[in-house]
């Protein structure tokens, strides 16, 4: 997302179409399950990926290691239904910049993915929307 759009990628047409609204992006890509959406980030190359965490086929955290092994500029921003500190801390050691819970605002999600796509520092945190409550990840 350099100077506010960039190309970004969803892992699913719910959270496209939820926060597609308030997104100065292009969005370049949608993948079914973890190995297509390995697939889509090494063809697409976005500047940021939303990854769900539970991703059929390959889960969200192997599917991170992949494209950061294989293309380490893409930030990836891991999205969860629950707040999990060890499955943040395991995305974030396979190169993920962010860990967010999926009921959490769109103003956390938009305001962590426009860190991540300009290249400031995200990485470490796991964010729960709602009560603005931060904790280390």
């Amino acid at each position: 997302m350099r100077a506010e759009t960039g190309k970004l990628t969803f892992p699913c047409p719910e959270q496209r179409e939820r926060n597609q609204k308030n997104w100065r992006s292009e969005f370049v890509g949608q993948a079914a399950d973890g190995q297509e959406g390995v697939e889509l980030a090494r063809q697409l190359q976005p500047d940021v990926n939303l990854m769900d965490m539970s991703m059929p086929k390959l889960n969200g955290i192997d599917a991170t290691r992949a494209i950061h092994e294989s293309i380490p500029d893409i930030r990836i921003i891991g999205l969860s239904m629950f707040e999990e500190p060890d499955r943040a801390q395991a995305l974030l050691a396979a190169g993920g910049a962010a860990y967010l819970r999926k009921s959490g605002s769109a103003n956390t999600l938009l305001g962590t993915t426009r860190k991540a796509g300009g290249r400031q520092e995200v990485r470490g945190r796991l964010r729960e929307a709602g009560g603005g409550r931060r904790a280390e990840a």
